[in-house]
């Protein structure tokens, strides 16, 4: 079994930290982006920002936990308070076979995805809650000699909501996969268990948990064999079955599932993986690649899975630790990280499958890198006949135009539809078109000072719901480490 760690003890650990502060003022010429009465507004804004990281021999911290606030000088003089925190631990609780991880998160999210939205806090739009999720994770691991390696893993989660919503749940997994005997025909059986419970209507109702109408019970044994003919090549196929319990129009959600994929990788820096798989909700094609030289990396991807807004919600990354090379970003609150992701908005317990595809371009030559992408996503609800789907495209370019001075400019389109029954209500359809221009000015090391224009334009089929705002910012942010 091995001998039983101290977790807590982080003497040896190897310590990174970075505190932040960003002070920003902004004009907005629409503050609570109406098409009409048009009210602007002066928003002065501080976010307080701390990144912490650690890893010893049997422990692992990574902090990161920024405090927005805005104060509206017109209209109301509202001030609010916005917290953003993205934390993981993992922790080693006795040796090479018993672990555990933990994982929380508190940002704020849409409310109703068919309104409108700045995008951030600073507007007034009454669209955007607070969402703070948490999860706890035990594990154990267990080589069978060298021809197998047994897994398990249970978690148990919560998903609460400001206004919206809560829910939790629980899972489990077991998984037996191959040991090292086994080196050029790899092969796994997993059992997976997940089950989902819905709350009440909001933070302001009863929290009883409700009677199971809308509860979502996943269950799935599933067996896999990956055959390596060389190193360029792999193929891999798989099958099991299904049992879930969920509220659905489709007379059976179960069943028998296959899949198949073939893997290339034809250097050490580009790979392709192709593949079908057929599912109650029927078949589909999956696609991952990569490629990635000394100066770009493009990558994009196929999915179509079950999912839902909460799993997305309890998913969701609010600081990106990485760039697009694979680089750490050693602090990830530094400037202005309170862009709020549209893709979590749905916070109900329906059920749905979530088809995705998507694709991202970086070049970075000496002084410019360059960045497109695109993402087209369906959701297709499995309680009803709705389904809804988003399409974005974006371009992004920095250039250093001295040893201190940078621009940065932006575009983007975005295009949601919601398909309705028609018995129940029309569709509705909306475009949003954003553009951004900056300059940013290094002072010292440390500090810097940024001016940056945005314009956005929202054109909506739902009446009263478009808008067009000019917005200018003003950041000054110093940063300690």
């Amino acid at each position: 079994m091995g001998a039983l760690a101290v977790p807590v003890s982080v003497c040896g650990a190897n310590w990174t930290n970075s505190i932040s502060t960003t002070l920003r003022q902004t004009y907005t010429d629409n503050t609570d982006l109406t098409d009409n009465n048009k009210d602007d507004d002066w928003i002065t804004s501080v976010t307080p920002g701390i990144s912490v990281r650690g890893e010893g021999a049997r422990m692992a911290l990574d902090f990161n936990y920024a405090l927005n606030g805005n104060h509206h000088t017109g209209g109301d003089r509202t001030t609010s308070f916005n917290h953003r925190l993205q934390t993981s631990a993992n922790t080693e609780l006795a040796d090479k076979w018993l672990f555990l991880d933990a994982r929380a998160t508190y940002t704020q999210t849409l409310i109703d995805e068919y309104q409108s939205s700045g995008g951030d806090t600073v507007n007034n739009s009454g669209n955007t809650e607070n969402t703070f999720t948490w999860e706890v994770s035990p594990s154990t691991r267990h080589r069978l000699g060298r021809y197998a390696e047994a897994r398990t893993r249970v978690r148990y989660n919560e998903v609460k909501n400001s206004t919206s919503s809560d829910s939790r749940g629980v899972a489990a997994n077991a998984n037996l996969q191959s040991g090292r005997f086994f080196q050029d025909t790899l092969w796994s059986v997993d059992y997976s268990y997940v089950k989902d419970f819905d709350y009440g209507s909001g933070r302001g109702n009863s929290e009883d948990v409700r009677s199971g109408g809308n509860d979502i019970e996943l269950k799935s044994l599933y067996g896999s064999v990956e055959r390596i003919f060389s190193r360029r090549w792999r193929v891999q196929v798989g099958a099991g079955r299904e049992w879930n319990d969920f509220s659905s129009t489709r007379s059976d959600e179960d069943g028998m599932r296959w899949d198949a994929s073939v893997r290339w990788t034809p250097s050490a820096r580009t790979l392709i993986r192709v593949g079908y798989s057929d599912r109650f909700y029927g078949s589909n094609p999956t696609l991952d690649f990569s490629h990635e030289s000394r100066r770009s990396v493009w990558t994009g991807s196929y999915r179509k899975d079950l999912s839902t807004a909460r799993q997305q919600r309890l998913e969701n990354q609010v600081y990106a630790t990485e760039d697009a090379f694979g680089n750490p970003i050693s602090d990830p609150v530094n400037g202005d990280p309170l862009d709020i992701n549209p893709d979590l908005a749905d916070s109900n317990a329906d059920i749905f499958v979530n088809e995705v595809f998507q694709t991202s371009y970086t070049l970075a030559t000496r002084r410019t890198t360059v960045t497109a992408n695109l993402r087209y996503s369906e959701r297709q609800y499995q309680d009803s006949s709705r389904d809804n789907t988003t399409t974005r495209i974006g371009l992004s370019l920095n250039r250093a135009l001295s040893g201190v001075t940078s621009l940065d400019t932006n575009v983007s389109w975005e295009r949601f539809t919601d398909d309705q029954n028609p018995t129940q209500a029309e569709n509705r359809e909306h475009d949003t078109w954003t553009a951004g221009l900056g300059l940013t000015h290094t002072l010292t090391q440390r500090t810097n000072v940024a001016l940056n224009y945005r314009f956005r334009h929202r054109d909506s089929d739902v009446r009263d719901d478009d808008y067009t705002e000019n917005r200018i910012s003003l950041f000054l942010t110093t940063s300690w480490q």
